[in-house]
């Protein structure tokens, strides 16, 4: 049995402990049953943007157009991205292991940890135990029960990341984050693209990004949502998916089959339940208000616990968890700011909040500005035929409630209404800023001037 002062599962956001626990001369242990750096570096926000930041860069310029940019389109060397942003991944996740391995106060443990008792674990025949225990071991992808489905080549985030061969088309089974930005990256590469989901895409956002999105989403790839599977089927090369949609039976055939239909926690792997670690029906791990699960000297974050699956909040949690356990120890909850989220699509869509309807059923009144790109300064520079922000704020105390915006550069725009949310601002500090003219965050000024004026109509 070893013994450690620190074990840490997972070095995806597990990364936020491990050497900034060492550095403080606890003996730390670092179990990984995947690549070093988690889901993030290999398999998702990384390489999926690496991705699709040629692909954005294709439908500017196909836009271009709009504003007198004439010539052919250039293509995307399809192999030769994908095959560059493999090698780039893989150099970086390689250089994690060693440099933990460097440090006198980590022991590395490549292999699958499994719990075997309260603070025990085992992890390739070597048994360990920790008198702090971290959980950070993320989530997989969920396959769902689709007849046939097993016995085909299908691909999940990890393979399509990975794929070198550009097909012709494309089926995506799902309709999240993955299928939206793998969808606009292979559309922009020249693939027929289908989205099947199994209920409304985008159903959990405010109304007014999922209408305006699929209106423009749907230029490029074809969405069908409210979808039943019945089969899926692979013969000489290609795939069918035999699908009911409002009673109507249709089929679709393509190179490819991409499953993004979801996650699983990675709790069932790691037989949390042998620490007495509770889970709830869907497997996360539950904790409380300081990230504690229901063992002793054990904590869990980032995706294991739960939606969102977002790294940023994993970060969050992970460095929290250093402030209060190791670094100040203190009896502090975990408080969450505004959690933002973005969909790196086309168009680009990116938010924080309760959505308007959200708000409306919990009876709390609201006063909404909403702002299109095209009556911008900079929108008629880009000659905008779409895209939005939209700001909600408490109709009682003029304070930002939620902000969402689509259009170019959405991920970036958000911070700015982000940042007034985090500080508690209200209506008038927004309207009290000055904005760089004519730069796209007069957008979120014009937004704010129609929330004035509707508050002027209720006076």
């Amino acid at each position: 049995m070893l013994e450690f002062d620190v074990i840490v599962i997972g070095t995806g956001g597990g990364a936020k402990l491990i050497r900034p626990a060492a550095n403080l001369g606890l003996s730390v242990a670092v179990i990984e049953h995947g690549k070093m750096g988690g889901t993030c570096l290999n398999f998702g926000c990384i390489p999926s943007k690496m991705l699709v930041h040629p692909a954005d860069l294709i439908r500017d310029i196909e836009e271009g157009r709009r504003v007198n940019i004439v010539g052919r389109v250039p293509e995307i060397d399809f192999a030769a991205l994908v095959s560059r942003t493999t090698e780039t991944i893989e150099k970086d996740a390689s250089l994690i292991g060693p440099a933990y391995a460097a440090h006198p106060k980590i022991t590395v443990f490549e292999g699958t940890g499994r719990f075997t008792g309260p603070s025990e674990l085992e992890v390739n025949g070597q048994r360990l135990r920790g008198k702090r225990i971290f959980v950070s071991a993320g989530v997989r992808p969920r396959i769902p029960s689709i007849p046939g489905l097993a016995d085909t080549p299908y691909l999940t985030h990890k393979e399509a990341l990975r794929l070198t061969k550009k097909p012709r088309s494309i089926t995506i089974i799902g309709g999240g984050f993955i299928a939206v930005e793998l969808g606009h990256f292979f559309s922009a590469c020249g693939v027929r693209v289908t989205i099947l989901s199994r209920s409304e895409l985008l159903k959990e956002y405010d109304a007014d990004i999922r209408s305006e999105f699929l209106q423009e989403f749907g230029n490029t790839i074809t969405v069908n949502d409210n979808c039943t599977f019945e089969r899926v089927d692979y013969e000489n090369g290609t795939f069918t998916a035999t699908v009911k949609q409002n009673g109507q039976r249709f089929t679709t055939h393509s190179d490819q089959l991409l499953v993004a239909s979801g996650m699983v926690p990675n709790s069932d792997i790691l037989n949390v339940a042998a620490a007495g670690i509770e889970m709830d029906a869907s497997g996360n791990i539950v904790v409380d208000d300081h990230l504690r699960t229901s063992a002793d000297a054990v904590w869990a974050f980032g995706d294991i616990i739960g939606a969102p699956y977002f790294r940023h909040k994993a970060n969050f949690e992970g460095e929290y968890l250093f402030r209060t356990v190791f670094e100040v120890p203190a009896d502090e909850s975990i408080k969450y700011p505004p959690m933002p989220w973005a969909f790196f699509s086309y168009p680009q869509i990116a938010g924080f909040g309760p959505s308007e309807a959200e708000l409306a059923a919990q009876g709390i009144p609201v006063v909404i500005g909403k702002a299109a790109y095209k009556d911008s300064g900079m929108g008629m520079a880009y000659r905008s035929q779409y895209g939005f922000v939209k700001l909600i704020f408490g109709a009682r105390n003029r304070k930002l409630l939620s902000a969402f915006v689509l259009g170019p550069n959405a991920a970036t725009m958000a911070h700015m209404p982000l940042a007034f949310a985090h500080m508690n601002a209200t209506l008038d500090d927004m309207l009290n800023t000055i904005y760089i003219h004519p730069a796209l965050p007069e957008i979120v000024r014009n937004a704010a001037r129609k929330a004035a004026a509707e508050f002027k109509k209720g006076l």
